[in-house]
Order: structure tokens, then sequence, then C-alpha cells
């Protein structure tokens, strides 16, 4: 009886680890995100992104700034293919990179996710963090791998 319940036990806390896996860990969460960034009007797209914006080397702090960098993305004709082609792994911020930068690298939790996806403008890397509607929030655009 014993040895049952802890074989019952076991196989609970598997389950309960993998329901729990971060929606920013999930591709498919990723390709969901990339996916409304090409096609849901900038400003219904805010609540799946997150301030700070890391946006190439600049970090956004407010909401009104991240809406106008999207627009003119969007003016820009950039469009994200929605397939993950690199995890980058490094976090590593470049020593010459601004403060802001920096803290903003600094201050990600343990389970941001950098992917790679190709776009019409060249690669692009995304950051996520967090999440929201139950998934990933993007928290950084950066043309090229990090």
């Amino acid at each position: 009886m014993r040895v049952r319940l802890v074989a019952v036990a076991a196989v609970a806390v598997l389950l309960g680890a993998c329901a729990t896996v971060p929606p920013a860990q999930r591709d498919a969460s990723i390709i969901e995100v990339i996916d409304r960034f090409n096609t849901v009007d900038p400003g219904e797209f805010i609540p799946q992104s997150g301030v700070p914006f890391l946006f190439n080397d600049q970090v956004l702090y407010a909401e009104s700034d991240l809406i106008a960098i999207f627009e003119r993305l969007r003016e820009g004709g950039l469009v994200i293919s929605p397939r993950v082609i690199a995890n980058v792994s490094a976090r590593k911020v470049a020593e010459d990179a601004r403060f802001d930068v920096r803290v903003f690298f600094d201050r990600l939790p343990a389970e941001a996710r950098f992917v790679t996806a190709p776009s019409n403008a060249g690669d692009i890397t995304l950051v996520f963090a967090g999440e929201a509607n139950r998934l990933p929030m993007l928290v950084g655009l950066v043309r090229g791998r990090l």
C-alpha cells in the first residue's frame, strides 16, 4: 500500500511539473504571439507586450512609445515569420551597451526566453518574459541575432 501511495505521489508531481512549464518556454505559444504581432492592431497588441521593452539598443518605458514603435513597424511592412529558427541561450550583454540596456538584461527573470525568427527585414531576436492572457509577453525586439 505504501509503495502504491509513493508511486501515485510521484506521478502527481511529474504531471504537475508538466502543467507548470511557463508559456514562454513553449514554441507554440511563442508562434501564437508572433502571429498576433503580425495581424493585430498595434494598440490591441499592447496587453501581450510589456514595459520596459528592449528595442534594438534602446529601452522603452512608456506604453505610448511602444505603440508608436509597433505602428511604425507595421507601416514599414515588417512581418515576422511565425517560426522559431534559433533559441539564444546566452544573455550576455556587450560591455559597451548602454547602462539602461544592461539593467534591462540584469532584471530579466530566469525563465526569460530569447528566440530568433526570420522576417522580411532579416533575422529578429524576440525576448519573452512573464505572461499575459496565458501567453508569453513580448518584452523585446532586436534586429539580428544576440
